[in-house]
């Protein structure tokens, strides 16, 4: 068996329910086993996946890396067989473990200069990569070209366990943020849907090339983006907003994307749109919806609560008369993360009356020192 490594971003419990989604659309039941180490997984197959492939396809990873055989006593001798004999052997390591990350870092120190003096006494040339972190990023990784032509060590340390693996694909850190920063249409009130979460969205709705989808407030066109760049072909949009729907529109001509139709359409009433109700039923209808003030008192949010209740219990209303009898609804709803306790829409009920009900618990996904974070929930039909 191949045991490969997931090593999350920042929110690991959304990314592992990510990557076990895609697991299920890439490869069938019998070909892997899927196991959760809360900030990465492992994946066991009985070959090597195509790691690009997956991270190609994942927006929640940060690194894939594959298991190495050798043991503490032979990573030396590993490391040295497997570098390259000429030119300037270039190597980093990252440490994954529970301890400290002074602790971590001071370790990664004490192996990588061990391991130099192993390689020096083969008469290598040899640099050793090192971070301000005890994990290398995949921008050092990247930079330092370690996966073509040299190494990032990946140590994991779990309990009394010492893994090894290399890291052989990392996130295309460039091309999200490019297709984040640098499209034409883009401003907080057209929507600020990280390409990422997006992406990761779309794959937790289960949705394959031969899908149709629904994103029912698009704002600058994210999910419709990312889910074009998967392959998904039938893809439509509507926004209540006009300018949304030019935002939107411009930035899929600006990465040369195509969608069947985005059109300016409050969500509540998306079947009085001639285009939207014959392109329905939709398999897959994901999207961030409106979250209110990003920065609101506390003591507005009694009201914004209120208000955002009544908005998508008549949305979701009419999103599952548009849903397919086996289709999934993906959304990032509004939360609040309050001083004394955090603040949430009641999901289970606004679904209930839709007749809807959540496959999973709910993921949450929010930035350091936010008021409000998104909440994301995957639902299905009652009796699909």
């Amino acid at each position: 068996m191949v045991t490969t490594f997931f090593f999350f971003g920042s929110h690991p419990t959304l990314s592992y329910a990510e990557l076990k989604s895609v697991c299920h659309t890439l490869l069938s039941d019998a070909q892997y086993t899927l196991y959760n180490h809360k900030t990465y997984a492992t994946l066991e197959t009985a070959q090597s996946i195509d790691a690009n492939a997956f991270m190609g396809r994942i927006g929640g990873t940060i690194k894939i890396a594959e298991a190495i055989t050798a043991t503490v006593n032979t990573i030396d001798d590993w490391l040295v067989a497997h570098l390259p004999t000429d030119g300037k052997n270039v190597f980093g390591v990252s440490l994954y473990s529970d301890q400290s990350p002074k602790e971590r870092m001071s370790a990664v120190r004490h192996i990588g200069m061990s391991l130099k003096r192993s390689l020096q006494a083969s008469e290598r040339s040899v640099r050793f990569v090192q971070s301000q972190d005890p994990t290398l990023s995949a921008v050092i990784v990247t930079k330092e070209h370690l996966i073509a032509k040299g190494c990032d060590l990946c140590i994991v340390r779990d309990g009394k366990q010492t893994l090894f693996a290399r890291t052989v694909a990392v996130q295309p850190f460039e091309e999200f943020s490019h297709r984040d920063y640098g499209r034409p249409g883009r401003d907080s009130k057209s929507g600020m849907l990280p390409p990422k979460l997006a992406r990761m969205m779309v794959n937790l709705s289960g949705a394959t090339q031969h899908s149709v989808l629904l994103d029912p407030f698009c704002g600058s066109g994210t999910v419709l983006q990312e889910a074009l760049l998967m392959g998904i072909e039938r893809v439509y949009g509507s926004d209540v907003s006009g300018k949304a729907v030019d935002d939107t529109m411009r930035n899929l001509e600006w990465m040369k994307l195509r969608a069947q139709d985005v059109v300016e359409q409050p969500a509540e009433t998306l079947r009085q749109n001639l285009a939207l109700r014959s392109a329905a039923p939709f398999d897959a209808i994901i999207f961030e919806g409106f979250l209110g003030k990003p920065k609101p008192y506390e003591r507005d949010i009694p009201e914004i609560k209120r208000e955002l209740t009544q908005l998508y219990t008549k949305v979701f209303l009419e999103l599952a008369a548009s849903l397919a009898h086996d289709g999934t609804i993906v959304a990032a709803l509004p939360f609040w993360l309050l001083p004394e306790f955090d603040e949430r829409l009641p999901v289970e009920n606004i679904l209930k009356r839709a007749e809807l009900t959540l496959t999973q618990k709910p993921l949450y996904y929010f930035r350091p020192n936010a008021r409000v974070g998104r909440e994301i929930i995957v639902a299905k039909k009652i009796n699909a």
